[in-house]
């Protein structure tokens, strides 16, 4: 009888510390939640305003392509938002995913083609080349 009453209370006992580990658990939950939805909130957020940028650049590189005026200063300072943007989403989220690392290296490559495709459209505005010869030299500036 007295090993019975031992193996009921070892029992009870591992019962007890269970439910205490499953009620903190449990009530961790909401936090852990809050923390996942604010960060989910913050890349999306992020990931958004460096869309939208990127928007701008390429209406503003088209731009000076076809009008020349002031656009290659809004293209340099659309691009240096894009290149803020990503090294604030790198520096703010802590680890990333494979997925998020190769993004943002994808990010850095196109920003760098299209640095280099501007300067290659200031050359050749200033040397008088047409519209279509300037299409035809940075035709894929984005997609390298």
């Amino acid at each position: 009888m007295k090993r019975l009453a031992i193996k009921f209370g070892i029992a009870t006992s591992l019962t007890f510390m269970l439910l205490l580990v499953s009620h903190q658990a449990i009530n961790n939950l909401p936090d852990q939640w809050v923390q996942f939805h604010t960060l989910s909130l913050e890349k999306y957020t992020a990931a958004s305003k460096g869309k939208s940028d990127l928007g701008n650049a390429i209406h503003n590189f088209k731009d000076y392509v076809l009008r020349r005026q002031d656009y290659d200063q809004k293209f340099m300072a659309d691009m240096a938002m894009i290149d803020q943007d990503a090294a604030s989403y790198e520096n703010n989220h802590g680890d990333m995913s494979e997925y998020e690392m190769s993004a943002l290296q994808q990010i850095k490559k196109s920003a760098d083609a299209y640095h280099a495709a501007i300067k290659t459209v200031i050359e050749m505005k200033t040397s008088g080349a047409s519209i279509e010869e300037i299409d035809k030299t940075i035709k894929d500036a984005g997609r390298r």
